[in-house]
């Protein structure tokens, strides 16, 4: 499911829940935690498993990466 920014910025992590973990596509993933203060982070994370062990790179934090950039990073050859 590919995400738009309307999206990403209106999903929480739910009751007792800390973090939440939503796939777009091709390995790219919006990882949403609530810090202390009640204080919501978004990040951008692309996920590769590799020989059984899950390779994560982080991309960067929502607003300032949108959806539109993160997408091409995540394809970036460098990093696969």
């Amino acid at each position: 499911m590919a995400l738009s920014d309307a999206t990403i910025r209106n999903l929480k992590p739910e009751g007792k829940k800390r973090e939440l973990l939503i796939a777009d596509t091709n390995g790219l993933y919006i990882r949403i935690r609530v810090g202390t203060g009640g204080r919501i982070s978004r990040t951008w994370q692309w996920r590769r498993k590799e020989g059984g062990v899950i390779r994560i790179v982080t991309l960067g934090s929502c607003p300032a990466l949108p959806c539109r950039c993160a997408r091409p990073a995540s394809r970036r050859p460098s990093w696969r």
